[in-house]
């Protein structure tokens, strides 16, 4: 269940506000670095907000520029503590060269990486021309997650918790085009599926196997309103599943066929397919990863293809498009070792669902 994953997302507003005239925790201002060409040591040009903020600093925020080097480059944050009645910090990131469109889901990330550390209240985002609202938002959610269900007994209370970690409510601020407010709520929905997907691919393979990946798929479609079916391996089989079968048989968990599918609310006039791999640990079975190099220790990430399709399905049912049905397939199971009836070894002759017949070089 997400509420047990992960420390609460903060809330997220559009508001008019001028940077210079905001009051809360966090300011972060969006700097362009100097175009390509430009001669070593120029300064950073502040640009209109950024002058207006100097201003009402006196001056530091010129100052600390000057004294960090601070030079814009895509990716680049620094943090200026300023400790007054109105603003407690400002967090200077870097967008790359006027000459080119920034990468905003990048910067978004890095202002969130600079922010993860702030303990609870506000953090507005003073946003400049041309900025993607959908894009900078994505990258805030997604550099703010943190996945804390793995945290160790030894890690203090408060981390494992998340308790406090990063702003409680984000703002951003300027003058918008319509269709914004939107395009915020639409990247929520994007970063949602996409962290769900990453805190899968996270988790061990004795927490992410074949029935628990099923079960949270039932659970997600009974969340957002999608219709979930669920096919034991006796029901695979009589669809002619062999293929899937007799990897599955190599593990004593069951394997799962998992179908998702999203009915938008009218005519859909089109049918659009995700298919996922959802091999939740390949040990390499009888051919095995062993040996320096091999990575089996790393071998849980070989459902990363079905943790994807799940993420997508969380975007999708929070997005509901109007025309389009979509379905979600994940065929799930583990690659292991085994002496059970029909599970795979090398030289096996195995017949696919459009009967095809495979000779098995290698597991």
């Amino acid at each position: 269940h997400p509420e047990h994953r992960t420390a609460k997302e903060p809330k997220v507003e559009l508001t008019p506000t001028k940077p210079d005239a905001w009051r809360g925790g966090s300011l972060v201002l969006f700097f362009r670095g100097a175009p390509e060409g430009a001669e070593e040591g120029a300064k950073l040009e502040l640009g209109r907000i950024g002058e207006s903020i100097d201003q009402a600093l006196g001056g530091a925020l010129r100052a600390f520029v000057d004294d960090e080097d601070f030079d814009g480059k895509a990716g680049a944050a620094k943090t200026l503590q300023v400790f007054s009645k109105d603003v407690k910090r400002v967090v200077l990131v870097g967008v790359g060269p006027p000459d080119k469109d920034p990468d905003w889901r990048l910067a978004g990330a890095t202002a969130a990486g600079a922010l993860k550390g702030v303990k609870g209240g506000s953090a507005g985002f003073a946003c400049i021309d041309g900025v993607q609202v959908q894009d900078l938002v994505e990258g805030i959610f997604m550099g703010l997650h943190a996945d804390l269900r793995f945290r160790g007994t030894k890690t203090p209370e408060k981390e494992r918790t998340g308790e406090g970690k990063g702003p409680s409510s984000l703002e951003l601020l300027g003058a918008f085009p319509p269709g914004s407010a939107a395009a915020a709520e639409k990247a929520q929905a994007v970063a949602s599926g996409v962290n769900f997907a990453r805190e899968l691919v996270n988790a061990p393979a004795n927490v992410v196997n074949p029935p628990n990946m099923a079960e949270a798929a039932s659970d997600l479609a009974a969340r957002y309103g999608l219709k979930c079916t669920l096919l034991d391996e006796a029901e695979c089989e009589a669809m002619g599943m062999g293929c899937f079968l007799a990897v599955g048989r190599c593990s004593n968990l069951p394997s799962k066929l998992i179908h998702l599918t999203y009915t938008p609310p009218g005519e859909a006039s089109r049918k659009v397919g995700i298919v996922g791999k959802g091999l939740t640990f390949d040990s390499g079975g009888y051919n095995l990863k062993a040996g320096a190099g091999s990575m089996i220790e790393m071998m849980k990430f070989d459902m990363g293809g079905a943790a994807a399709t799940l993420g997508a399905a969380a975007a999708v049912a929070q997005l509901k498009p109007t025309d389009v049905e979509v379905h979600f397939v994940i065929a799930t199971c583990e690659n292991m070792i085994s002496g059970n009836p029909g599970s795979l070894r090398p030289g096996d002759i195995i017949t696919a669902m459009d009967g095809t017949t495979v000779e098995v070089n290698n597991t």
